[in-house]
């Protein structure tokens, strides 16, 4: 039984990729890396991972640089995220915890402005 992740996005790069390392990118995309027997909860960050080694091992050697993002939306409604790359440098947002992160700094936000308004209300600091 698997797990499928959809992904939409791209990612860019600062120059036409040279014939080799096409052909190489090719090549490496058509071999399997990852055992059948993966524990389920590795998801995403086995491909943030990859993304990582790419532009470590193969493209940023070459001064390729690497921009742009890509969302992913697996099978689970709250497993969805970004993966951005900004200059060679993979951030991935999670957009269940930024969603957690948010709510709880809007629920401090409200709480802050209901205390400064009682403090108002009765003279108070």
């Amino acid at each position: 039984m698997g797990y499928t992740t959809d992904f939409s996005g791209s990612f860019d790069l600062n120059k036409p990729l040279d014939d080799e390392t096409y052909s190489f990118l090719c090549k490496f995309n058509e071999t399997r890396r990852m055992a059948r027997n993966v524990d389920p909860k590795y998801g995403i960050e086995g491909e943030i991972e990859w993304i990582e080694y790419i532009i470590k091992s193969i493209l940023a050697p070459k001064g390729y640089i690497l921009n742009g993002e890509v969302n992913w939306s697996g099978e689970n409604t709250e497993d969805t995220g970004t993966i951005k790359v900004v200059s060679n440098k993979v951030i991935t947002i999670n957009h269940e915890e930024y969603y957690i992160i948010n709510k709880k700094t809007k629920q401090q936000t409200a709480q802050r402005a209901r205390r400064k308004k009682w403090n108002r209300a009765h003279n108070t600091k």
